[in-house]
């Protein structure tokens, strides 16, 4: 931490945080003023918010601060029926993460292989989040401008392999069940 030039503290808030608000303000702008009103935001956290990882200070911190952004844009998109979720993916194999296939520093010390899902699947994952509008009409359906799930937030059917408690506990040096 003591480290860390603050340029790539600020590149990493750049990129995560920043990056984040101005797509989501840009996003407000088009479904407050389209017709019909609303729309869904899926902003993208990560399990590090949770269970950081050691020296990820810059990532860790603003992988928090999108879950209070999710928040805040949730509470305030209600008036306009604009609903905002956040996923938490976990490790997506990229090659970004390629590192995890060879171990990374874990908050018990050791290194440990972690693993990956495939990013595909990660994003049909976010295709196939469905969401009903109040209408009862598919709110990710083609040709549909937006919708809301009336401020509910919407789950995968099912988990995405690589990701959830069993990862979390791995991070901690616990069995995964």
């Amino acid at each position: 931490m003591e480290d860390l030039p603050y340029e790539a503290w600020r590149a990493v808030v750049d990129v995560n945080l920043n990056g984040a608000f101005l797509c989501a303000q840009a996003a407000f702008r088009q479904m407050e003023e389209q017709d019909p009103r609303g729309g869904r935001i899926i902003n993208n956290g990560s399990i590090s918010a949770h269970v950081p990882r050691p020296l990820s200070v810059a990532y860790t911190a603003t992988k928090h601060a999108i879950t209070g952004l999710t928040k805040s844009l949730s509470l305030d998109g209600r008036p306009y029926r604009i609903a905002c979720g956040q996923i938490d993916i976990g490790n997506a194999a990229t090659e970004m993460t390629e590192r995890m296939q060879t171990g990374v520093l874990q908050a018990d010390g050791r290194l440990a292989v972690e693993p990956a899902m495939d990013a595909a699947d990660v994003a049909r994952t976010v295709v196939r989040r469905r969401c009903r509008t109040s209408d009862g009409v598919d709110a990710l359906r083609p040709g549909r401008p937006g919708g809301t799930a009336g401020g509910t937030p919407c789950v995968p059917t099912r988990p995405l392999p690589g990701c959830g408690p069993g990862i979390a506990r791995r991070r901690q040096g616990l069995s995964p069940a």
